[in-house]
This record gives C-alpha cells, structure tokens and sequence, in this order.
C-alpha cells in the first residue's frame, strides 16, 4: 500500500490569550484526500484550531506548513491563494448581494474575469443545489440554504483543503443527512476535508479519522470506532451512552 501523502500539518502549534492556553503542542497531519472529524467539548479548542490553520489566528509557537510549506506570516487571504479554505459555524452571506454574486466572490480567488467566476459561481451552485436560487438575495434564504450557500462560496475558491466548521449545525436531521452527503461527494472531487462537527452520527459516519481535543491538547487520534472506544475520549466527551450505541 503506497505511503500517504501529507497535505497539512500543525507542527507543536501553540495559542494563548492573555495567559489562558487556548491551543497546546498542538500536532496534526492531514493527509491527501481524506475527512478528518476534529471534535472535543465546547471550549476545546477546535475552533481556534481552525483559526490557526487558516490564518485568522497566528501561532505563538509551532508552525502550520500547507503542502510541504509554512504558513507563517501569511495572511487568511493569501493561504486561500495556496489552496486553504474554510467556512464558518454561523454562515454570514452579503445580504443585499443574490446568491450567485455571493458565490462570485469566491470565484475571484482565481478568475480573471466577471464572466468566468460567474460561470464558476454558476457550476458550483448547481453542485450545491441552489441553482435555483441563484437569482434570489441572500437574506431570503432559510438556514439550510445558507449553509449550502457558505460550502459553495468556499469550494468556488477551488480549494484543496477544506475546513468545515459545524456544517450540519441547526439542521433538522434530514438536512443535516444531506449536507454529509454533499461533504462526501466533495471529497470525490479531490478535495481534502477536516471538518468541526458536534453532531456525533454526522462526523462518526462520514470521517476516514477522528481527532479529539480537550482543554485544548489533542488526547485522541484514529479510526472512529476506535475513537469512539477510547476511554479517556469517553470521560471527556462522548459518554457510555454513545459507546453503548456503537457497540
């Protein structure tokens, strides 16, 4: 079986503010063509996570290297031109923008032209589902839309890395079935994901790997099922009650 590849690393990677460590030694590999389930209790540490690897937030110390390059100093913006993207918990479209010039905005990561992000906006909306929206302004759409809209706006950047923050939070279960469903056709597009997800069923079903934080330090790390049977991941986040479920 051929060595995977790594596509992006945090390397020791530490967070503090003002004095509170956010973010501890924090080691993660993700490799090619996975989804890796990032998860822990709230105030883990796994949206600041997210920060760090996408440039919102700059290590104290420790470095994120994104296809065999650091990532440090760079700003949100120009990590997004080398192929990282992420989306966010509470999905925030321009308002008075339709959903199509929303998705536009992510396709002038790349186009040289109105006409080729609008033809890129277009293709990814019809992947997403919205196509029939395009024409509509953004606030009108319901919370569902606005997270199909968030994952488009995203993958109109062409990422190779994708970083998806509660994707499936405030959904009803049936739409949150078939956003995971849309992650996983994602990934067959070539596309590498590590996802924050609080709903257990989604992360556990659709994830090659699972990552656990706890008070910001890494404590797991592995095939779900294993995960699931960790008893130090059982005392800080999952409880029997899901060990019993799984068995």
């Amino acid at each position: 079986m051929a060595e995977r590849s790594p596509i992006l690393e945090a390397r020791t990677v530490t967070k503090r503010f003002r004095g509170l460590v956010a973010v501890r030694d924090l080691d993660l590999v993700v490799y090619e063509g996975e989804i890796l389930g990032l998860i822990g209790p709230n105030g883990a540490g796994k949206t600041t996570s997210f920060n760090l690897l996408s440039g919102f937030e700059r290590p104290d110390d420790g470095e994120v290297v994104l296809r065999g390059e650091s990532m440090r100093g760079l700003e949100p913006w120009q990590i997004c031109r080398r192929g990282l993207t992420r989306t966010f918990q509470i999905a925030k479209p321009l308002a008075n923008l339709t959903t199509l010039q929303n998705v536009m905005v992510g396709a002038f990561n790349h186009a040289r032209s109105e006409a080729a992000a609008q033809r890129e906006a277009d293709e990814v909306l019809r992947f997403v589902g919205l196509d029939r929206r395009r024409d509509v302004q953004a606030r009108a759409l319901n919370i569902a839309e606005r997270k199909r809209l968030e994952l488009a706006r995203a993958l109109a950047t062409r990422p190779r890395v994708l970083l998806l923050d509660e994707v499936a939070a405030g959904l009803n279960p049936t739409e949150g079935a078939h956003l995971t469903e849309l992650v996983r056709q994602v990934r067959e597009r070539g596309v590498t994901i590590v996802m924050i997800e609080h709903v257990m069923r989604s992360v556990m079903t659709v994830s090659d790997r699972v990552a656990v934080l706890h008070h910001g330090v890494k404590i797991a790390d592995g095939p779900p099922r294993d995960v699931a049977r960790d008893q130090q991941v059982i005392q800080a986040y999952l409880g029997e009650e899901y060990l019993f479920a799984q068995s």
